[in-house]
């Protein structure tokens, strides 16, 4: 396969990352667990799959409480 067969081949492929909680849009007490998922969708039929995607969740320094 030429470089521009795999660049194509490639570019064909879809992963769609979500980011999803249960409180979303809601209000909550100040020291609350937050359920968090995170889920990966591959486009179906042209690749083999999702072998591996990690994730790393940054707080924002402005944040006053810590993520545990």
């Amino acid at each position: 396969m030429s470089v521009a067969g795999l660049v194509a081949a490639a570019a064909a492929q879809t992963v769609t990352v979500t980011l999803s909680s249960s409180q979303n849009g809601m209000t909550v007490a100040p020291g609350a667990t937050i359920d968090w998922t995170i889920t990966f969708t591959t486009s179906s039929g042209d690749n083999a799959g999702l072998a591996l995607l990690a994730a790393d969740l940054v707080q924002d320094p402005n944040n006053p409480a810590s993520l545990d």
